[in-house]
């Protein structure tokens, strides 16, 4: 639904943030940090932690394509 799309956007937003995490992100929408993870668990299949996690690894993983292929073009 509209909340879970806007939860996501905002995860993809803000990943760099360190203090991301379940309870800033029900702070910032107004709702109770179990009914985020409820919220999840139903349209993702995963956990609000590992949904950031992986977001974050998938981000490095492209920061890294992106300089390796930038460093092959020099050289």
């Amino acid at each position: 639904g509209a909340k879970f799309d806007a939860v996501c956007r905002y995860i993809e937003d803000n990943y760099k943030d360190i203090n991301l995490n379940i309870n800033s992100i029900g702070d910032h929408f107004d709702v109770y940090p179990a009914y985020l993870s409820k919220l999840f668990k139903k349209n993702c299949a995963t956990t609000m932690v590992d949904y950031i996690n992986n977001y974050r690894v998938h981000k490095a993983k492209e920061m890294m394509e992106n300089k390796y292929s930038f460093l092959t073009l020099l050289f």
